[in-house]
């Protein structure tokens, strides 16, 4: 399922940065969600770091989760249980192929 336009309005999300390049990485060392997508805005993958979404995109780049991705995106939760209930939500909704 394509990505769709609204969702980065959740009120779990206190802050993101748009869609960036898997080329250079950059994310803050923040708790929340991060989403890979494809060129044609496909959801590939859902992930959630409690700790530190730099770490965690990595480590899902270096395991093959954004397998087809070109872009993602990252997320900033208030906190580590709202970074759940929000990945697991979205992954609900997408059923990204990468999961």
């Amino acid at each position: 399922m394509k990505w769709q336009l609204g969702d980065e309005r959740d009120s779990r999300i206190i802050k993101y940065d748009g869609w960036l390049d898997l080329l250079d990485i950059e994310a803050p060392d923040k708790q929340g969600v991060f989403v890979f997508v494809a060129e044609n805005m496909e959801v590939k993958y859902v992930g959630c770091a409690h700790k530190s979404l730099s770490d965690e995109i990595q480590m899902a780049v270096s395991q093959g989760k954004s397998s087809g991705a070109w872009m993602f995106a990252w997320y900033i939760t208030d906190s580590q249980s709202d970074a759940e209930i929000l990945k697991a939500y979205w992954v609900s909704k997408y059923k990204p192929e990468n999961n």
